[in-house]
């Protein structure tokens, strides 16, 4: 290995090789977080590419895992490397926001005032009203991208504090 050379073997068993292993499931992890979103989001021609990546860096890991099977600070880093890579690739995606949410706004109280706020936010939503035998309920079903869907949630809380949004 060509880190011998630079480094002492303590150095590299303790500090080096536990510190490549933790980015390298940092990154395999990220990337298999990923794939498996742009699947489920309708991405499929990435899944392949982002797959063979993902076990290539997964081969080089766990190849140095075995080599130093002793050493615990390389099960730790495997371990952080794991736990980072799942909270690295949810937070790529949500900076992605990819796709759109369908949010569905039950209302006892009158709706008025959230449609017209939504008319105003320039929205398309499918809205009607039931009159049940205890109270009038208003539905708003507004499909967005979900780069909108922080602003339309905190429109739906301010207009409207008592939601019941699904």
């Amino acid at each position: 290995m060509p880190f011998e050379s630079y480094f002492s073997e303590e150095t590299l068993r303790w500090i080096v090789i536990p510190l490549l292993i933790f980015v390298a499931r940092l990154t395999d992890v990220t990337i298999g977080t990923l794939r498996l979103i742009f699947t489920a989001r309708g991405f499929r021609q990435i899944a392949p590419v982002l797959g063979f990546f993902e076990v290539l860096i997964w081969i080089v890991a766990m190849s140095q895992i075995m080599r130093y099977a002793d050493n615990w600070p390389s099960y730790l880093a495997w371990a952080g490397g794991f736990a980072a890579g799942n909270y690295t690739g949810l937070k790529i995606e949500e900076r992605l926001a990819l796709g759109n949410l369908l949010l569905r706004v039950i209302t006892a109280l009158p709706a008025d005032d959230l449609m017209e706020a939504l008319l105003r936010a320039a929205s398309e939503s499918p809205y009607w009203e039931h009159a049940g035998v205890r109270a009038m309920l208003a539905f708003c079903l507004p499909s967005s991208k979900e780069k909108t869907f922080r602003m339309r949630w905190r429109l739906f809380m301010h207009t409207i504090p008592m939601l019941f949004i699904r």
